[in-house]
């Protein structure tokens, strides 16, 4: 990445000095939320024996977003992680997690890769630490879930919506 000089003499042959930073895109986080928690620990205390192996897990993750007004978005995070040990669950622990953004000055397609990529970047490590709690609390190794790329998710939901036109961008889960 280059860096630009912007010293008194040179900054206005920079475009940057040119824009009004009140017409720049921006993306501002209003608050972020739990819409949904539940964890499942069925086959306790069995399942919680130290003698046992790490079990195995399976995570999907999700992303959806719906306009609230004007400039105003709700982002949602969906995660499912289910633990088992063989054929038996160790646990399950589902997350829906909101956030409330403000997207000004985008074009459309800028809109939908905020809200797809961005917004979803900025929330995610807030519901890592919630799913690391509960399975603290439930009595597990607090588990840490690894970063999503969620520029690879977007980029498959947009190649998903492209050959089944039907199909919303935001609508259907991923799985990471």
């Amino acid at each position: 990445m280059s860096e630009t000089n912007t010293t008194p003499e040179n900054k206005a042959a920079t475009p940057e000095a040119d824009q009004d930073p009140a017409t720049q895109p921006s993306i501002r986080t209003l608050d972020r939320y739990v819409k949904d928690l539940s964890f499942e620990n069925p086959n306790s205390p069995m399942s919680l024996n130290p003698a046992l192996p790490a079990p195995a897990m399976e995570a999907q993750v999700g992303v959806g977003f719906r306009q609230l007004g004007p400039e105003q978005f709700e982002v949602e995070l969906s995660c499912t992680v289910t633990a088992k040990h063989g054929d038996n669950i160790a646990f399950v622990i589902e997350v829906n997690y909101g956030g409330l953004f403000v997207l000004q000055n985008m074009t459309q397609e800028m809109s939908e890769r905020a809200l797809l990529v961005d917004c979803p970047q900025i929330m995610f490590p807030h519901m890592r630490h919630i799913i690391a709690e509960a399975t603290r609390n439930g009595g597990f190794t607090p588990l840490t879930m690894q970063a999503v790329n969620f520029v690879e998710l977007y980029e498959k939901q947009k190649a998903e919506a492209a050959a089944n036109p039907a199909a919303a961008p935001a609508a259907a889960p991923d799985q990471a």
